[in-house]
């Protein structure tokens, strides 16, 4: 535990510049982890405090084949969060992915991308491989549609 405990410290200094402890304890029933962080309260840092968590998590399960290699958030991890954060946020996800091999998948709005991630090469990469994804997707309907219609004859 002192490894997952450090490596969450870790993250939180790296990405948000505050002190941070992860805890567990074991009781008959069930783990509970008490997350305390310099700055929590505040929206903004409450959100960074999950994200590096689960980032922890991920990379724990990564290293230990303990976890399906990938992370799934969606835009509201990023509620009240800086732009500048939020730049580093994404970034900062990118770098650990590209390390440990894994996968950071983040739903978020367009406007909500801080210019700076925009005119990243693995941003736009990210995005256009996910542009004909739907593209593969949409033609493969839109053929199995066809050939469907094919099958059943015109209609009268």
């Amino acid at each position: 535990m002192d490894r997952i405990s450090d490596r969450f410290s870790q993250k939180m200094r790296q990405l948000y510049g505050k002190d941070a402890a992860l805890t567990v304890s074991v009781d008959d029933s069930r783990y509970k982890f008490a997350i305390r962080a310099s700055g929590s309260g505040s929206s903004g840092v409450d959100r960074m405090t999950l994200f590096c968590f689960d980032l922890t998590m991920l990379e724990e399960g990564i290293t230990t084949a303990h976890h399906p290699d990938f992370l799934v958030h969606d835009s509201s991890v990023f509620d009240g969060v800086d732009p500048r954060q939020r730049a580093g946020a994404l970034q900062f996800a990118q770098s650990m992915v590209e390390s440990t091999g894994g996968q950071y998948i983040c739903t978020i709005n367009s406007n909500d991308v801080p210019d700076e991630v925009l005119d990243q090469e693995w941003f736009r990469a990210g995005v256009f491989a996910l542009f004909w994804i739907q593209r593969l997707e949409a033609f493969s309907d839109e053929s199995s549609s066809a050939s469907s219609r094919r099958r059943r004859g015109p209609t009268s």
